[in-house]
C-alpha cells in the first residue's frame, strides 16, 4: 500500500519543487518565436564575404541550410515562396598564433569570425538581427600540410556553431 502511495505522490513532488521538462519549454520557446517572428517559411540568400578568406560564404551557407534541414520549425523554401529572408555578411576573419615554444615557433593558433545576420520580410523590414563572434583554437605543427588541414577544421568548427546559433535565435526569437 506505501508503495502506491509513494508512486502517486512522486509526480507531485516534481511539480512542487520547480521541476520542469525541456519539451514543454521548447514547445513554448517555439510559440513565442512563431508569435514573434511570425514566419516559417525562409530563403537563405548567400552571405557576402568581407574578409580576406576567400570561399567562406559557401561553407558558412553549407553550415546553415545543414542546421536548417536538421532542425524543426523553420523551412528552408525557394525565393518566391518564402515569408522571409535570411541575409547577412561575414565581417571578420582573422588567424593568429597565440602560443609560441621556446625557439619562437607558433605552438598553437587561434581563427576567429565575425558574422551579421539579417531577418527581412518580403516588404525589406527586419524582422531579427544579430552580430555574433566565435573563435577557436588549433596546433600549429611542423608540418604546413598538417597545420592547414588543423586550422580548416577548426574554421569548420566555428561556421558551424555560428550557423547553429542563428538557427537557435531565430526559433527562440532572440
Amino acid at each position: 500500500m506505501i508503495k502506491y502511495i509513494f508512486i502517486f505522490l512522486i509526480p507531485f513532488y516534481f511539480i512542487a519543487c520547480g521541476y520542469h521538462f525541456s519539451l514543454i519549454e521548447a514547445r513554448r520557446a517555439k510559440a513565442i518565436s512563431e508569435v514573434s517572428l511570425g514566419v516559417e517559411k525562409i530563403y537563405i540568400q548567400l552571405f557576402q564575404n568581407h574578409t580576406p578568406k576567400r570561399g567562406l560564404e559557401n561553407n558558412f551557407l553549407n553550415a546553415l541550410v545543414y542546421e536548417f534541414n536538421t532542425g524543426k520549425g523553420l523551412q528552408i523554401v525557394k525565393k518566391t515562396e518564402a515569408e522571409a529572408f535570411l541575409l547577412g555578411e561575414l565581417t571578420g576573419y582573422r588567424a593568429i598564433g597565440i602560443a609560441y615554444t621556446k625557439g619562437e615557433h607558433t605552438a598553437t593558433g587561434r581563427i576567429s569570425l565575425t558574422v551579421k545576420a539579417i531577418l527581412k520580410d518580403r516588404e525589406g523590414k527586419i524582422l531579427w538581427q544579430k552580430t555574433i563572434s566565435d573563435q577557436e583554437e588549433y596546433q600549429v605543427t611542423n608540418n604546413p600540410s598538417e597545420t592547414k588541414s588543423n586550422r580548416e577544421i577548426a574554421l569548420q568548427r566555428i561556421l558551424d556553431r555560428l550557423a547553429e546559433r542563428i538557427y537557435e535565435g531565430l526559433i527562440m526569437g532572440i
